[in-house]
């Protein structure tokens, strides 16, 4: 039988990398559109 939990928690803290690089990179672009970033500004109030 194959342990998906098993395997999941093998490739979780990859998984958690993959997802920060990721979201770093979009965030970075974003942050370089200064419309966004006013948008995100407004809202986080």
């Amino acid at each position: 039988t194959y342990n998906v939990q098993g395997a999941f928690t093998a490739t979780n803290e990859k998984i958690t990398d993959a997802v920060n690089s990721v979201l770093g990179d979009v965030i970075a672009d974003m942050a370089q559109d200064t419309s966004v970033n006013d948008f995100i500004k407004q809202n986080a109030r």
